[in-house]
């Protein structure tokens, strides 16, 4: 599990031992003061009593924080797959806003959020369009070559995403005819959502 998430689990653990050390030091408080109060016969609802609610009421308090701590923290884990999708998307969204060469046409887009390749651990976040075209390779490289160095061209000659290496990522596009070819980037995720999804490890 990513570090962000142990710590969280952590603090929550940290949460709930805190909260049963308090009720049960307040349990001896309340226990040792009503002993007290017995031997000198105070009235009912005195110093006993007191410190019996309030030891309730911080342990209360404390469950209901160690709660709340373990929903934000299931509801960060259920929404960070949606949220790296999100800034997957947005990179796709990104090279299709570029201007298209002459004699080009979008046929799909395309975005991966994920440990998509290489080794180690982390977030990898792909973006691109799948175009047809009847400039060469090295025209379309190019063009794009113009806008930055980010952008990369490549052949497309099965359906298979060549550059997702870990969990095969195909498109939905026939390719076989030829003259096809992808432009992607990658783009950045947002933290901590990165080091709280799962596949990135």
């Amino acid at each position: 599990m990513a570090k962000a998430t142990k710590i969280i689990c952590k603090w929550i653990q940290f949460c709930f031992l805190t909260t049963f050390w308090h009720m049960k030091k307040s349990d001896t408080r309340t226990n040792s003061s009503a002993q007290s109060g017995n031997n000198r016969s105070l009235p009912a609802g005195g110093p006993a009593n007191v410190l019996q609610k309030a030891g309730k009421a911080t342990g209360r308090f404390l469950l209901r924080l160690a709660a709340l701590l373990l929903t934000l923290l299931l509801l960060t884990l259920i929404a960070s797959p949606m949220i790296n999708n999100l800034s997957a998307w947005k990179t796709g969204q990104e090279v299709g806003r570029l201007p298209l060469p002459p004699d080009t046409e979008i046929k799909e887009r395309f975005s991966r959020a994920g440990k998509l390749n290489g080794n180690g651990n982390g977030m990898q976040f792909l973006g691109g369009i799948l175009v047809e075209s009847s400039l060469t390779l090295e025209e379309l490289q190019a063009y794009y070559a113009s806008y930055g160095d980010s952008y990369t061209v490549e052949r497309q000659e099965t359906r298979e995403l060549a550059m997702v290496e870990h969990d095969r990522a195909f498109l939905e596009t026939d390719v076989s005819d030829g003259g096809f070819y992808v432009v992607y980037t990658w783009g950045k995720g947002i933290s901590p959502f990165c080091g709280l999804d799962l596949r990135g490890h």
